[in-house]
Order: structure tokens, then C-alpha cells, then sequence
């Protein structure tokens, strides 16, 4: 009977003919050439890898650099730079050319609830500071974080002024006014909702005002 042998990688038993010369062999010789072209695959990816690390050193010594998106070499005035230090310049990865496409390709993009709510909060805040009013954004207090302050007014700014959005801001704002200022007039801003109409007596029978501003 052939005396076999278990495979330290495949784990099959194979007669003791199929193993390498060397004393105390482990690994079959299928296992063993296996093994031999995997070694050479990453030795030729790592010499590849060292080349093109030369190649843009080069090119970069030469006043280029190559773009992480496009992967073209272009000269280095194409990039922003993003800091200066020790008379160094660092420049970004992407060209100047990229850079443009992927803010048009991000500003076709709808934005999200929070992003909504900050856009219309930085323009409302906008009109009453043009009107003369001191306005503070996001005051903190012990129940929340009030969007808008005035000297005399809360206000609270909502995407969409749908029902459930109200009862939330109507909750919101009767405790800032408690925390902040309890003579302060309080106020929901938002846009109107494109499914339901704006329960704006719901808000006016607790005293609080109601601004839609369309979109």
C-alpha cells in the first residue's frame, strides 16, 4: 500500500510522492506552485506599485500631478492648495476641473430635512438682521436648542409645516419661551406642506404665530 500524507493547505491525503524533495515537507506539490504564482503576482504588484510611485514623483517634480479622479497628469497650478507650511505648498487630490463637477453633480442633489431647515434659517435670520433686529442662532437652554432669538421674539423653523411638524414645534417653542424669555412672542417659520393644509389656528389658540414662506 503507498504511504500518503495529509496536505498542510488543502488538507487532502496524497501519496508522499506528490510532496517536494525537501526534508519534512507539509505542502503538496500542487499547493506548493499554487503558493509560487501567488508570491509572484504580488512581487509583480508591488514592483508596479514602487514604478508608479517614481512616475509621479517625476511628474510632480516636473510642475504635474496626477488627478485621484480623472487620472490625468496635469500641471499643479489645476490644484487648489490646502495649506502652506514651511514654504511648502500642499494641493489637493482633486483637480480644479473635478472639483467643480462634483459640486454641481452634489448641488442637483434635494437636500434633506436638516439641510432645508438650515438653508431657511440662515435667510429668515438674514431679513430680520437687515430690518435692524439683534438675532442669535441655536440657543442652547435646559429643554432644547432654539433656531432663532430675538430680543423680543423664539422662533422655531420647520421644513414642512405638516401636523405633525406643528405639534413639535409647538412643544418646542412654549418651552424655550419658558426657559429663555417668558414675555418673549413666539413664532413657527416653515414651508407649507404639499399633503395637508397648515393648522395655523391650532397654533394661534396657544398664543403662538404662524410664518409660511413658500418655497
Amino acid at each position: 500500500m503507498e504511504a500518503t500524507k495529509a496536505c498542510f493547505i488543502c488538507r487532502s491525503e496524497k501519496p508522499i510522492a506528490d510532496y517536494s524533495y525537501e526534508k519534512n515537507a507539509t505542502t503538496c506539490a500542487y499547493c506548493a506552485e499554487e503558493i509560487e504564482k501567488r508570491r509572484n503576482i504580488i512581487k509583480l504588484q508591488h514592483q508596479a506599485n514602487i514604478e508608479e510611485k517614481k512616475r509621479r514623483e517625476a511628474i510632480k517634480k516636473d510642475g504635474y500631478k496626477v488627478c485621484m479622479v480623472c487620472q490625468q497628469d496635469k500641471l499643479l497650478t489645476e490644484f487648489d492648495v490646502t495649506i502652506a507650511h514651511r514654504d511648502r505648498e500642499y494641493r489637493r487630490h482633486k483637480c480644479r476641473e473635478c472639483e467643480i463637477f462634483a459640486s454641481e453633480q452634489k448641488s442637483k442633489m434635494p437636500l434633506n430635512r436638516h439641510e432645508v431647515e438650515k438653508r431657511l434659517e440662515r435667510k429668515f435670520g438674514k431679513t430680520l438682521a437687515e430690518q435692524g433686529i439683534f438675532v442669535q442662532y441655536q440657543v442652547r437652554c435646559k429643554y432644547g436648542i432654539a433656531d432663532i432669538v430675538t430680543p423680543d421674539a423664539i422662533y422655531e423653523v420647520k421644513a414642512s409645516l405638516s401636523r405633525s411638524s406643528m405639534l413639535r414645534a409647538i412643544a418646542q417653542v412654549l418651552l424655550y419661551q419658558k426657559c429663555i424669555n417668558p414675555s418673549a412672542r413666539v413664532i413657527i417659520v416653515g414651508h407649507p406642506c404639499s399633503t395637508q393644509p397648515v393648522d395655523v389656528e391650532m397654533a394661534n389658540s396657544l398664543d403662538i404665530e404662524v410664518i409660511i414662506i413658500d418655497k
